[in-house]
């Protein structure tokens, strides 16, 4: 009996206790000082704004090289004999080779073909058929009868060069001042000192592919029919928050974060100029500023307010 008594007032104890514990810390949110609570909130559920950066993305794959090119066509119906080497320059007019309806030249009368303009020639047929060949590797050779107006072959212009890499290597680009960059693997580690990155000009999804294009890049390349490289895409220069920071998101243009200024806690507009899958990059904020780091913790308690205290 006495037992059962102790038990029974040990609960009250505890009951009355726990009662008065969860009264107080009530009491403190919802009345407390704002020289106790917004501290409190300061240290424990806030970062700080880093410097401004930007996101880079890594990815590699094999990509078909399509420099731009003049094709050279056929004028008869005939066999051809190439006057020129796959790699030569030819110059505007020049003479890059000759045709006849006959197998040799002496059974017909010949007829010249001329460059179009001045380029690099080449003989690869995958360089200049609509429809390549199984080997990308097969060239134009003397005796090859072609139909008028096939391709004899093709006269590169270097501006610019076109990548088409048939494996998208990213699953999201970023949304706006993007910069691509590509090199060639030769054995090299992504993240290689050796490796020679080439800045290109543009990069767009055609049809499931993934196109690069570039204005300056090694020559050599020109000679490639695929070339095996490294991907980066940088994204634009931003202030990263990891996306649980956001407090509203209407849009891309339309989010707001909470940050606290001058000791008070205020929604502060941003914009979101790149993300992945955990972060995004937003503008509107500045290095050094205090952003709450689980901002929907406190919807509710500052839903509709302007200052928030």
């Amino acid at each position: 009996m006495l037992s059962h008594t102790a038990d029974t007032a040990a609960i009250k104890r505890i009951s009355k206790w726990g009662f008065m514990l969860a009264s107080c810390l009530v009491l403190f949110w919802f009345a407390g000082p704002v020289l106790l609570r917004v501290p409190l909130i300061k240290r424990v559920f806030t970062l700080t704004v880093q410097e401004p950066l930007r996101l880079t993305r890594d990815g590699q794959g094999s990509a078909l090289v399509k420099p731009g090119l003049e094709p050279v066509l056929a004028p008869i119906d005939g066999f051809v004999t190439v006057l020129v080497q796959h790699g030569q320059w030819a110059a505007a007019g020049g003479v890059v080779a000759e045709m006849s309806a006959g197998k040799t030249s002496l059974q017909d009368e010949v007829q010249l073909l001329y460059a179009p303009r001045g380029g690099l020639v080449t003989l690869r047929l995958s360089h200049f058929l609509a429809m390549p060949p199984d080997n990308p590797y097969i060239m134009r050779q003397d005796g090859d009868y072609l139909a008028a107006f096939e391709p004899v072959l093709g006269l590169k212009q270097s501006l610019p060069l076109v990548l088409e890499l048939i494996d998208h290597p990213f699953n999201d680009l970023p949304l706006l001042d993007a910069k691509i960059f590509i090199a060639k693997k030769e054995g090299c580690a992504v993240g290689s000192v050796d490796l020679d990155w080439q800045e290109g000009s543009g990069f767009f999804d055609h049809t499931g592919a993934f196109i690069i294009e570039l204005v300056k890049f090694p020559q050599e390349w020109l000679d490639d029919v695929v070339l095996d490289c490294f991907v980066r895409v940088v994204g634009a220069e931003g202030y990263v928050l990891p996306k649980r920071a956001l407090y509203s998101f209407k849009g891309l243009d339309n989010a707001d974060v909470l940050v606290f200024e001058q000791g008070r806690i205020k929604e502060r507009p941003v914009k979101i100029i790149d993300y992945t899958k955990n972060s995004v990059v937003v503008s509107g904020l500045a290095a050094h500023d205090k952003v709450l780091s689980y901002p929907k913790i406190f919807r509710y308690r500052f839903r509709g307010e302007g200052n928030h205290t």
